[in-house]
């Protein structure tokens, strides 16, 4: 399509933002100079040689597109930030100049102060020419990618809003197009043995309703037996939406509670709670606030265990990071300024993280109004629940909360702390509880949590934590279970805990020599009861491409009443070997597990004979004597995702068969995928069966769809398809899509395609055999370009099939030759024949470079 033409089919989907809006636009952009406008050819390379009259200009120019309002990627800083319409208009011959308007502007968080002594013009009453974005702001660029619709903006840092390096403006956010989800997966197991053959099949399901905003999501479980009835087990039906200028999620319907300050109870009511999706990622968890001064315009370096975690350039005096991303260990950090004559200066900011810990400034809250679970014989009753963290400080963080039921009420108030000795929290909560008619229990619980990294030893304390409850305390949850046993025939009443304490620790060996690891939990309750106890710890280490591990458990349950004991011991040894370099080598595993005086010993093979289809094998021995084989293979395909397994032991056989994956209900029909997830893309690109997405994973269907699974909320997704294996006569006018999806939207991923034609590729020449000028256009019957003609007289272009023949025109001198190519030949080298039908062309003398058959025009 020619630029004039596009530019005329693409002014009316923009006339609204031509107005009055673009009327007021601030004078916000420089000319979009491209390196190529300088650019003069040397014909001497040309074939055909220097002496031919050659219409260059539109690729010296170096102008893709015409002026005219187009929908462009705005990246500041080489960060996306939006996709909105902008307006280019001609500033001087052969340049565009960007008119934005000033809301754009500021929602990308470019700062436009006028210069000393000139009124600002960007108001929205007062009109502003366009002038070059660097007289406005100093040093700021604009440039323009034409093929891929984008508008680069290069800003200084003191022109911009302090946002956080990946903040995404919540105006992008997208609440999707209306949808219905149906996720699955079901499973066939049957098993023949000595006693006759058994089947259980099962079908788990999440099924979905997008409707603007609001979500609502229910999901189940069905379970067949031989022998009994169908049962379904019905699990949670909600509605949901999130409410952005509270950063919250709005939930209606059934859930659970979150645990933070309070035991987790399921309810049925209504949630409202902080939702840190809606954070960008540098600003989600616990990380210090870095401050300082600097002598000059220095370079501020950021490391944690030696590893570098943040860098950047900060003006002379006093700086404030606080965009760290919070890492998923401790450790304390060392910053490193780098002065501008090269001097480095170091201090240690301490950083140890328990859950508790936000960011100065920062708050999170929930809200639960409802009642709780009335099922498996717990009586439902009346429940509300408020909890609010808040950052106070960089070391600082104090949290409180407030929980009541019938004949129930809990407060817990604590405090989180960051210190130099490591992360620290305590809290107590009280609680006030009638399980029955005369009884009132009052009492206390005691939290403590601490985590630290010792970088200079490698090790890591990741959490230890403490809880001791006195004997009048009750959770809600020993509440409810107090008021069913008593209700019920049962004689005996559930144990209440009383102390609990968790370790979780591991240690890097020196020299890479491996690590250990350990993790141990004792629990003991009221009425003394019970007690459990639950230890492991383990070693794991890689030597070259070959990994082995061994971990040992061990866990003891007593129950006092019961005069019983119950002891479990288990050692486990795992080794891995790949057998080849290439992504499709199998792998050796051998493991050998002892527990009690059983042995078992398995070894087999696994490989991947593509990325869609993985197998393994392998075959196992007992210390009783006996022995076995298993098998399997796993198939990811497009619309669903199946697996098959067999086990083998004498007198036994069991088999297993499966599938999962997910149906989506739009506008344009079904499409089906291996996966779907909560919050997913829908791509659509017409007639483009065959491309693939999300690497390679996702192929496009005959109607010109397919699914994105698992995108992250609020997170700016980019994602591109690949044009292999689609139709030879489509291609894609673009092959990138990008979206901001909120939780739980369907957005629509839309790739522009154009159908080329018949495909044709062929050598032109003019009578007598002279060749066609390099850059001679070639033209269907409307006048429209389809191509030009390369060195040497190669033509290669598509055309609609209706098309008999095609014009090739070129410039000479004044005056434009032209001379038309039959398609319906099938010679490699074709002969361009002189026009056949008459014209009213005013015709001049021809060039002696042509041949005196061409018919000339002059251009007007």
């Amino acid at each position: 399509m020619k630029r004039s033409t596009l530019s005329a089919a693409l002014a009316p989907l923009f006339r609204w933002s031509c107005g009055a809006s673009l009327m007021t636009a601030v004078s916000s952009a420089t000319a979009l100079a491209d390196p190529a406008a300088d650019i003069q050819f040397n014909r001497h390379f040309l074939v055909g040689g220097a002496d031919q009259s050659l219409d260059l200009s539109e690729f010296e120019a170096g102008r893709a597109i015409a002026p005219g309002v187009y929908t462009l990627d705005v990246h500041v800083n080489d960060t996306w930030l939006a996709r909105s319409p902008v307006h280019l208009i001609d500033a001087e011959p052969g340049q565009l100049v960007p008119c934005l308007a000033a809301a754009d502007i500021a929602r990308w968080g470019i700062i436009l102060d006028p210069p000393p002594g000139e009124p600002g013009n960007d108001t929205p009453d007062s009109p502003a020419p366009c002038v070059a974005l660097s007289s406005r702001l100093p040093h700021a660029q604009a440039r323009l990618d034409p093929l891929a619709l984008a508008l680069h903006l290069d800003i200084p840092q003191r022109f911009l809003a302090r946002r956080s390096r990946d903040w995404v403006d919540p105006s992008q956010w997208d609440q999707g197009a209306p949808a219905a989800v149906l996720d699955y997966s079901a499973n066939v197991h049957r098993s023949d043995g000595q006693g006759g053959a058994y089947h259980v099949a099962s079908l788990g399901y999440r099924i979905g309703l997008n409707a603007g905003a609001w979500r609502l999501r229910h999901n189940g479980f069905l379970r067949w037996e031989d022998g009994t009835a169908a049962r379904r087990e019905n699990g949670e039906t909600y509605f949901q939406r999130d409410l952005h200028r509270l950063q919250a999620t709005l939930r209606a319907g059934q859930g659970y509670t979150s645990g933070e300050l309070f035991s987790s109870v399921g309810f049925t009511g209504i949630r409202l709670a902080s939702d840190d999706r809606m954070l960008p990622q540098s600003q989600r968890g616990y990380a210090p606030l870095i401050e300082g001064v600097t002598e000059s315009a220095a370079r501020i370096q950021i490391y944690q265990q030696g590893r570098l975690l943040h860098e950047t350039n900060v003006a002379p005096g006093p700086f404030l990071l606080e965009d760290l991303y919070a890492t998923a260990y401790n450790g304390d950090l060392e910053v490193v300024i780098t002065e501008a004559n090269g001097r480095e200066r170091r201090f240690i900011q301490p950083f140890s993280a328990v859950p508790q810990l936000l960011r100065p400034g920062q708050h999170r809250f929930g809200a639960t109004v409802g009642q709780t679970e009335g099922r498996a014989g717990f009586p439902a009753t009346p429940l509300l629940e408020a909890t609010w963290r808040q950052g106070i400080t960089n070391t600082t963080t104090v949290h409180a909360g407030l929980r009541r039921a019938q004949h129930y009420h809990a407060a817990v108030a604590g405090v989180a702390l960051n210190t130099r000795a490591g992360g620290l929290s305590a809290d107590v909560t009280t609680s006030s509880a009638r399980p029955s008619n005369g009884e009132h229990w009052r009492g206390y619980a005691y939290r403590t949590t601490y985590s630290r990294d010792i970088a200079l030893t490698g090790t890591h304390l990741s959490l230890a934590a403490y809880r001791y409850s006195t004997t009048g305390y009750l959770d809600l949850g020993d509440l409810l279970a107090l008021r069913s046993a008593n209700a019920g025939p049962l004689l005996w009443q559930p144990g209440r805990s009383r102390s609990r304490v968790e370790l979780n620790a591991s240690q890097a060996l020196p020299g890479y020599a491996g690590r250990v690891w350990f993790n141990g939990a004792w629990t003991s309750y009221w009425e003394d009861t019970a007690a459990l106890a639950s230890f492991s710890a383990g070693y794991s280490h890689r030597w070259r491409s070959a990994s082995y591990s061994i971990a040992a458990r061990r866990s003891r349950a007593v129950d006092t009443r019961r005069l019983h004991a119950r002891d479990e011991t288990s050692v486990n040894l795992t080794l891995s070997i790949p057998l080849g370099r290439a992504a499709t080598s199998p792998s050796l595993l051998a493991t050998s597990t002892v527990s009690g005086r059983a042995q078992q010993v398995r070894m087999g093979l696994s490989a991947s004979a593509s990325d869609a289809l993985n197998y393994f094998g392998g075959i196992e021995r007992s210390s009783a004597g006996s022995a076995g084989a298993d098998a399997g293979l796993f198939y990811q395909g497009d619309r669903a995702a199946t697996n098959a397994s067999a086990i083998w032991t004498p007198g036994h056989l069991q088999l297993n068969v499966g599938a999962s994956g997910g149906v989506v209900a739009h506008q344009g029909g079904l499409t089906f995928a291996h996966t779907v997830g909560d919050t997913f893309g829908l791509v659509h690109a017409t007639a483009a069966q065959g491309a693939t997405v999300d690497h390679g994973r996702m192929r496009v269907d005959r109607r010109g769809y397919a699914v994105v699974p698992h995108l992250t909320p609020y997170r700016t997704a980019r994602i591109d398809i690949d044009p292999r294996g689609i139709p030879e006569d489509i291609q894609f006018t673009s092959t990138r899509a990008i979206a901001v999806p909120t939780a739980g939207a369907m957005v629509r991923l839309m790739y522009a395609t154009e159908q080329r034609g018949n495909q044709h590729a062929f050598i032109v020449r003019a009578p007598h055999d002279q060749p066609i000028p390099f850059g001679a256009k070639i033209l269907d019957d409307q006048g429209e370009a389809l191509g030009m003609v390369g060195q040497g007289g190669q033509a290669w272009f598509a055309a609609a099939a209706h098309v008999p023949r095609v014009r090739i025109q070129w410039p000479a001198g004044a005056a434009t030759i032209e001379c038309e190519v039959d398609l319906r030949e099938a010679a490699t080298v074709r002969t361009c024949n002189p026009l056949l039908r008459e014209t009213a062309e005013t015709t001049r003398p021809v060039p002696a470079t042509s041949t005196s058959s061409f018919r000339t025009r002059v251009m007007p």
